[in-house]
């Protein structure tokens, strides 16, 4: 998938099961029907993208100085993004910038003669070409190894005295596993089908993660399972039965619960940044779309009760797109400002890109905000966090968040398997740069039990509450909280 800011957006079902493989839902636009001026060959500045497009459909490949793979899925979602509105030139024609739908931020490509001589050959599966390309895919594009202490070309050379051509698959997995181990980023990920499974590792998944291994291993149980099981207490249990007294609304995709926590204290939690309308990818405009309905019912209920203050509960959120972030961000925002800054770190342009966030012109609360996060808010979940934090009206509350910024850079392995990493880099509207250790909040408050995180949330939700029930509450950053907050 093109620029996506967190793991796939697949269904969120009822039990929150973990965001899984990236689903394509559209199809490959003819070369005839893209917008004049794209046709020809192009090479992308950063990113690792070459684009043909002189026949009758487009090509896309990921390429490096030693590789060339096309990728007909990733294909497909750049001719969806290649349209007027999404497309800019430069005066000579030498260059074109696109945006995924509705983001701002733009991907330069830049003419070429001709297909690199790599691209369009027949590569072998074998694992050594597995190997290489995978090595080359991380030294061209991965942009913090000095932040994780990594020595990418060591790691490179040790790893490679372990690859045969006689190895299985699982034994090569294992070995590009143990080279990505160290770097603890979240949105670093090798993705396979092994023997029919589908196999995944991510280096980077967190306390709440590590702690439900802790409890796989000891109990014997399936980890997958547990992490099920956490999720279906945190939304349903947790949040639907016991924090909105089975009370509230849960909307756009079941990803969204909102309500009334007290008779003038609001609550929304958000799970995720995106797939609202069930469609897949390809329908932003229909997830903003039933986002901005949602918005409008939670925030005239907030208004319409007098709400004292809310609470944005983004204790676990898995991310999805930047703008869905911004948008949610600007019906709570009081002024205009800064949200952040990207650039990419494999391309020649490394200005900082300006992204900003307008209060909202419809419905809006202006009140006092209480932003709640942990270590499972990540990636589009932490685009919000900024943003939010930008407004005098906002106080952050909780455990810093992941960590994990970057918009997931996803490439194809030659046998099919995929590797997910963080290519740009994110600062705050500070110029803060969090990428690694997570957003620290303006008041810590532990909110899952870093032992079991089954318990924890509901109990610190409740120590929010209580605060913001006081007689006199005061909800700014130096305000005290009960129930264990340092």
């Amino acid at each position: 998938m093109l620029l996506k800011n967190a793991p796939s957006l697949a269904a969120l079902t009822i039990a929150l099961l973990t965001l899984a493989g990236c689903q394509t839902s559209v199809k490959t636009r003819p070369t005839s029907e893209l917008p004049p001026g794209v046709q020809g060959v192009w090479q992308s500045n950063g990113y690792g993208y070459v684009l043909e497009a002189t026949k009758e459909y487009p090509r896309l490949f990921h390429y490096t100085s030693e590789f060339c793979i096309e990728d007909e899925e990733t294909a497909a979602v750049l001719s969806h993004y290649l349209t007027p509105d999404n497309l800019a030139y430069d005066s000579e024609g030498r260059a074109i910038y696109f945006s995924p739908t509705l983001e701002d931020y733009k991907i330069e490509m830049n003419v070429i003669p001709k297909l690199p001589q790599t691209c369009g050959l027949q590569l072998s599966s074998d694992p050594v070409a597995v190997f290489e390309s995978f090595a080359s895919y991380m030294t061209a594009h991965y942009a913090f190894f000095d932040l994780y202490g990594v020595d990418w070309e060591n790691t490179v050379s040790e790893a490679r005295s372990n690859i045969s051509m006689q190895m299985t698959d699982t034994e090569l997995f294992g070995v590009l596993s143990d080279m990505i181990r160290p770097l603890k980023d979240g949105h670093l990920e090798l993705s396979a089908e092994i023997k029919g499974k589908e196999t995944r590792f991510e280096p980077g998944q967190g306390s709440v993660g590590n702690a439900i291994d802790r409890i796989a291993s000891r109990q014997g149980k399936d980890k997958q399972d547990l992490n099920n099981q956490m999720l279906m207490q945190y939304w349903m249990t947790g949040i639907r039965k016991t924090i909105l007294g089975g009370k509230g609304k849960m909307t756009a995709n079941k990803m969204i619960q909102y309500g009334l926590v007290s008779d003038d204290i609001g609550y929304i939690a958000i799970a995720v940044e995106g797939g609202y309308a069930g469609k897949g990818e390809g329908f932003e405009d229909d997830d903003l779309a039933v986002l901005q309905d949602t918005l409008d019912n939670a925030i005239a209920l907030f208004n319409n009760e007098s709400a004292k203050s809310v609470i944005v509960d983004l204790s676990i959120n898995f991310g999805g797109y930047d703008f869905i972030s911004r948008e949610i961000a600007e019906r709570f925002a009081v002024k205009p400002s800064l949200a952040y800054t990207k650039y990419a770190a494999d391309s020649n342009q490394k200005t900082p890109y300006p992204i900003s966030i307008t209060p909202h012109a419809g419905e809006r609360y202006t009140g006092p905000v209480t932003l709640v996060t942990s270590n499972v808010t990540v990636s589009a979940g932490e685009m919000l966090t900024m943003a939010l934090r930008t407004q005098p009206n906002v106080t952050h509350v909780g455990e810093a968040t992941r960590g994990a910024h970057s918009d997931v850079l996803e490439k194809l392995l030659p046998n099919g398997w995929r590797l997910e990493l963080s290519n740009e880099v994110y600062h705050d509207h500070k110029g803060n740069f969090w990428e690694g250790q997570g957003i620290p909040p303006h008041v810590p408050l532990q909110i899952f039990n870093p032992d079991n995180p089954f318990e924890g949330h509901v109990n610190a939700i409740k120590s929010i509450i209580e605060r913001l029930n006081d007689e006199g509450y005061d909800n700014s950053p130096s305000a005290p909280l009960k129930n264990g907050a340092p």
